[in-house]
């Protein structure tokens, strides 16, 4: 199948800042647990649960990485990690409507009933939406694109677009 645009997430702007910043948060509520560890001889098994929790998920929301493949019929995106790919892929038939930009309230409202997460929280571009019809329902891939990706799937369906 013919491809017609290709792009890689990007590391930037001041989520860059925020994502260390939390890092740094994640990192003193484990040595502030190490501590009341020693002090007091009682291990907290809650506490050092949730601390492995946000450092997972800081781990997703960062340090994953993606590419984001457009073909004629067909919108990839592919995860790496650890030299570890996964891949994701929407058929450009089944596609209910796409847009340049992510209305959480908006979006909230419709019968949406699975969200794909696959942007990293670090990619100065902004979230877009691309939905489309799985099973009796309908499924969304969130994903940070360019507006070059925008422009090349307006050319592609361009009477599916939500322009808002």
């Amino acid at each position: 199948m013919k491809e017609i645009y290709r792009e890689k997430s990007t590391v930037g702007g001041g989520n860059l800042t925020i994502a260390y910043s939390v890092l740094a948060v994640i990192i003193f509520s484990f040595l502030y647990d190490g501590y009341n560890l020693v002090q007091s001889g009682h291990f907290t098994l809650l506490t050092m649960g949730l601390n492995i929790v946000w450092l997972c998920m800081w781990v997703w929301m960062v340090q994953f990485k993606y590419e984001y493949i457009l073909r004629e019929k067909e919108f990839e995106c592919v995860t790496y990690f650890l030299g570890l790919e996964r891949h994701y892929v929407v058929d450009l038939t089944q596609t209910e409507s796409f847009s340049s930009k992510y209305e959480r309230k908006f979006f909230r409202k419709t019968r949406i009933g699975e969200y794909i997460h696959r942007y990293s929280m670090v990619d100065p571009n902004p979230r877009r939406i691309l939905t489309f019809h799985k099973g009796k329902g309908l499924a969304a891939v969130l994903f940070c694109g360019s507006d070059r990706m925008i422009r090349e799937l307006r050319q592609l369906l361009p009477d599916k677009y939500l322009g808002f």
